[in-house]
């Protein structure tokens, strides 16, 4: 588990417990030291050094460096929370699109009825039903839905946001289109404000899909596997508008039919259907894109930004040899002991409209040479690592994301001393988090996993010429 402090982390608590004495003492000096002013390249603060044995304490501020990077391809699998379908463009961030690859699962052990009940097929429809969508509620979009006719998708492969969707569909079995609004427009308002109502796109397929689908052989429905040689799914796609992002609650086909029951009385005709989901026991697959992407990276000197799902990161480099070397001629050959280190990102604009990209709750800040591993495995250091910091939305005294480097760099600055050339490079991404509530009052959280939604938020960078992006640390000489 990971947890979150608002103060000191609780491992740096763990690791020093020995030396609380001597953090007492730091801590006591420190109040006592009155720091008139901030440089954002020399050393600041008072050191109280009556003998060559006294406890120094120093408060510096170090210069990082920062810049818009492209994100890697997260990791295609989506389930009821993260499966996007359309385009959504933002003057801000650019463009994203997402389409999808779907699998269903069929009813293993139907049966149709026998002959003698003369069934008949009458439709064959596919429902989309989403929990909500980013983006303008009257604006057109257009749908397009495609028959999966090349490789099948392999349940247990790791598939990643950039999938080649040609090695899967061909685009040459269209089975409809449907050009609608987020909110139907064809429905009272009291229909759409009932918290009972959930908004569903239906497709309904013509009779030569329909004829194709019931005629299948009907041992299909023997197995998953059986049923997939014969449908490897659907392709969709968004073909029209730029301005709408649905959230899908759940894909599934519905075959309709009816079947003759002969009575003495009378004949009796019967409706039914047979549902095929889209469920856990299949795949569903997301393809994410950002077009132009290119154009959004790096296109001002005083501002960073972030945008999932997989769009642009944050780098930050960390001069880590020049925070030694500036440590060394402020404590000499004393043991270091870093009380605190104090890194946020501020926020320098921010979008209130209702189809603004919703901003993030947390950001994760990891070596850049760990990210990959991450986003496609979701591989984190171990809980007792320093290699990541969880940083929280905080709105007091400003708005920042605020992070708790004392951990991380009281390690690394240890590590080779002499190096005063080192530079730690560090990627911001957004996550999603589960988290639980400890007895104690505190926030646990139990997992985390890249943004696979829609969000966006501007940062100032390492150049903002009102408050540079910076590092301030605070440390003793025991």
């Amino acid at each position: 588990m990971y947890y979150l402090c608002s103060s000191n982390n609780a491992h740096f608590k763990s690791i020093y417990k020995m030396k609380k004495l001597h953090i007492y003492v730091c801590l006591f000096l420190l109040t006592l030291t009155f720091i008139s002013c901030k440089n954002n390249n020399e050393i600041v603060g008072i050191s109280i050094q009556p003998n060559d044995d006294a406890i120094k304490t120093i408060v510096d501020v170090f210069n990082v460096v920062s810049r818009d990077i492209e994100a890697p391809p997260i990791t295609a699998q989506c389930d009821t929370n993260t499966m996007m379908l359309g385009v959504y463009h933002s003057n801000r961030y650019g463009a994203t699109k997402s389409e999808l690859l779907v699998q269903f699962m069929p009813p293993e052990g139907y049966q149709f009825p026998e002959n003698s009940y003369n069934p008949q097929p009458d439709s064959l429809v596919m429902i989309l039903s989403y929990n909500h969508f980013t983006g303008a509620q009257n604006e057109p979009f257009e749908l397009a839905v495609y028959e999966m006719n090349g490789k099948t998708i392999d349940y247990t492969t790791q598939y990643l946001s950039d999938i080649n969707i040609d090695d899967y569909c061909d685009k040459s079995i269209l089975m409809g289109k449907n050009l609608t609004t987020s909110i139907d427009q064809t429905l009272s308002t009291d229909i759409i404000e009932n918290p009972l109502y959930i908004p569903y796109i239906s497709y309904k397929f013509d009779s030569t899909h329909l004829m194709r689908f019931y005629n299948m052989p009907k041992d299909v429905y023997s197995s998953k596997e059986n049923f997939l040689q014969q449908f490897k799914g659907v392709y969709i796609t968004p073909i029209y508008g730029q301005s709408t992002m649905l959230y899908l609650r759940e894909i599934y086909l519905q075959l309709h039919y009816h079947y003759t029951y002969k009575r003495s009385t009378g004949d009796t005709i019967i409706n039914t259907y047979v549902t095929f989901p889209a469920n856990h026991e299949v795949r569903q697959l997301t393809r994410i894109t950002h077009p132009k992407r290119e154009e959004y990276i790096n296109r001002t000197d005083s501002l960073n930004y972030i945008k999932s799902a997989g769009g642009i990161y944050t780098e930050i480099e960390i001069p880590i040899g020049e925070i030694r070397r500036r440590i060394a001629d402020s404590i000499g050959n004393k043991m270091l002991m870093v009380n605190g280190a104090t890194f946020s990102l501020e926020i320098a604009e921010m979008e209130l409209s209702a189809t603004s990209l919703p901003m993030f709750s947390f950001l994760l800040l990891l070596p850049s040479d760990q990210v990959e591993d991450f986003v496609k495995n979701n591989t984190l250091p171990t809980v007792n690592s320093t290699d990541m910091v969880i940083g929280y939305y905080s709105t007091h005294p400003k708005a920042e994301y605020q992070f708790d480097l004392a951990y991380m760099l009281s390690k690394r600055i240890r590590e080779n001393p002499d190096n005063y050339d080192e530079v730690l490079k560090l990627t911001v991404m957004p996550i999603s988090t589960q988290s639980t509530m400890l007895e104690t009052g505190a926030t646990s959280i139990t997992s985390i996993t890249p943004m696979k939604t829609l969000g966006g938020v501007t940062i100032r960078s390492s150049q903002n010429s009102f408050s540079p992006m910076r590092l301030e640390l605070t440390y003793c000489g025991l």
